[in-house]
């Protein structure tokens, strides 16, 4: 038996030959065959829904660790004497605290681009929510909706979802990066600041 829940049996999918080829569906029967994709999907854009949370919760914490430094240090900076090595700290700080706020920071579509993706999938929010895209217009959509163009919207929607975590983990790897030079120059700065009174 194929479930479409996760943690229900996939006898079916024991009893398949380890040699099928891929592109065949032969040995399987149409309703499997929708079951396995409807559940590969579902699978996918759960995953896809835990690491981009992983991700928010990773530049939030680097977020507050570089504020909290800065925050500390700016207090203990001279300001008369801020020269080079201070503008340098601070500068990559700042950097820091851009990345991960544009990493957190969630980014809204126009209407036009929303009714852009309306036509394409109806599974995102994005394209629920496109102006024209209401309740009732979404209920008649499920209503007449063939499956495999509801495989289809889920599809394009975890393709979606996929640009956006490449995008955020671009930024997270960036940030990360800046976080470990922001710290040896904060430590650097401290060592030089109380390295004459040792």
């Amino acid at each position: 038996m194929i479930g479409l829940g996760f943690g229900e049996g996939v006898e079916g999918l024991e009893r398949l030959p380890v040699d099928l080829a891929s592109d065949s569906d032969a040995h399987v029967p149409p309703e499997h065959a929708a079951r396995i994709r409807l559940h590969f999907l579902v699978g996918q854009c759960a995953s896809y829904i835990s690491q981009t949370q992983f991700a928010d919760a990773k530049a939030s914490a680097v977020l507050a660790f570089v504020g909290l430094v800065g925050a500390r240090v700016a207090v203990e900076v001279d300001k008369a004497a801020i020269g080079p090595a201070e503008v340098l700290m601070f500068g990559v700080k700042a950097l820091v605290l851009m990345l991960c706020l544009l990493i957190i920071f969630p980014r809204y579509p126009g209407a036009a681009q929303r009714q852009a993706i309306a036509a394409r999938e109806r599974f995102s929010w994005l394209a629920l929510s496109a102006p024209g895209e209401g309740a009732d217009a979404y209920a008649d959509y499920i209503r007449a909706a063939e499956a495999p163009a509801l495989l289809e919207s889920l599809a394009r929607s975890n393709s979606a979802m996929a640009q956006v975590l490449a995008r955020k983990f671009r930024f997270l790897r960036a940030a990360f990066a800046l976080a470990v030079l922001d710290v040896m120059l904060t430590v650097g700065y401290w060592l030089n600041a109380v390295g004459p009174s040792l």
